[in-house]
């Protein structure tokens, strides 16, 4: 299953796909302040209200517009769920959507980019 994470400024959605179907969603309130401990708990807790086992997720894919989150959901991703999340961004210029897997930095931001 795959788990998608929309980090904007007033909310951070996560949501749940088995293939295309979408199994959960949840919203929490952005806080830049909160730990990697934090939002990796409150996952799991949310993950267990709904009955769902957090193991059987095996991709995680982030798009945030909160550059100070990005390193704190990416440490979340790999401490909680032991992967490497997929850092999906939008290039305003030319309405590109780009993927990247590999920290580095992005036109002053810092971001994940593939090795291709």
């Amino acid at each position: 299953m795959l788990l998608v994470i929309d980090s904007g400024n007033t909310n951070t959605s996560l949501g749940v796909f088995n293939a295309t179907e979408l199994v959960a969603h949840w919203r929490l309130t952005t806080a830049r302040s909160r730990t990697v401990d934090e939002y990796g708990i409150h996952a799991r807790n949310l993950f267990e209200l709904a009955g769902l086992d957090f193991k059987t997720i095996n991709a995680i894919a982030i798009a945030s517009v909160v550059p100070p989150l990005n390193y704190t959901l990416k440490t979340m991703a790999e401490t909680y769920f032991n992967l490497t999340p997929l850092f999906v961004l939008i290039n305003r210029r030319c309405n590109a959507v780009r993927a990247l897997s590999r920290l580095c930095w992005v036109g002053g931001r810092r971001a994940e980019e593939d090795d291709q």
